[in-house]
């Protein structure tokens, strides 16, 4: 088993942006007495920051085991066996028009329920590596978007000539 973790560096910023949104909207709601609409957008703005910084700081304090069998999820004391899983979606996601800067994001259906990781997870690549192999396996047809994001990364789904299925190749890490 592998232990995987994201690290301080990477949720200490969300946590900052959600102590800033909660902070902000609460000076305003309590500094300026807004009328009833605003005061209840306040208090939403108030609410979805918190659940954010409340997410962050799951994120940072628990995190999965990576096995050959499945991905144990560590706070809910839960295995997900690769051979439950139903589907395999990669997005991207850029912060720059040019598309240079930006994040992978992971999505994981199994029979037990999905599970959402991003590429600032410490072994991202190997838990991709294993769920592509569990895909693989599988037989999982992937969305046109997770395959050119595969491709980007250089892991790519050649077909097999002779029976016309599919190979997906993940190339040593």
């Amino acid at each position: 088993m592998r232990e995987l973790r994201y690290p301080p560096g990477a949720v200490a910023g969300d946590l900052l942006r959600a102590v800033l949104g909660v902070v902000s909207c609460g000076v305003v709601l309590l500094a300026a007495s807004p009328i009833a609409w605003l005061a209840a957008a306040l208090v939403m703005g108030c609410i979805v920051f918190a659940s954010f910084g409340v997410r962050a700081a799951l994120r940072l304090r628990h995190g999965f085991e990576l096995g050959h069998d499945g991905l144990r999820i560590s706070h809910l004391a839960t295995c997900m066996p690769w051979r439950e899983l139903r589907k395999l979606k990669l997005g991207y996601f850029s912060t720059r028009r040019d598309h240079r800067d930006g994040w992978l994001e992971l999505r994981l259906h199994f029979a037990g329920g999905p599970v959402r990781v991003d590429s600032r997870l410490d072994g991202f690549g190997a838990l991709l590596g294993a769920a592509l192999s569990a895909a693989r396996a599988g037989e999982l047809e992937l969305d046109p978007a997770t395959q050119r994001n595969l491709e980007w990364l250089g892991l790519h789904e050649q077909r097999d000539l002779a029976g016309g299925s599919a190979a997906r190749v993940v190339p040593d890490a």
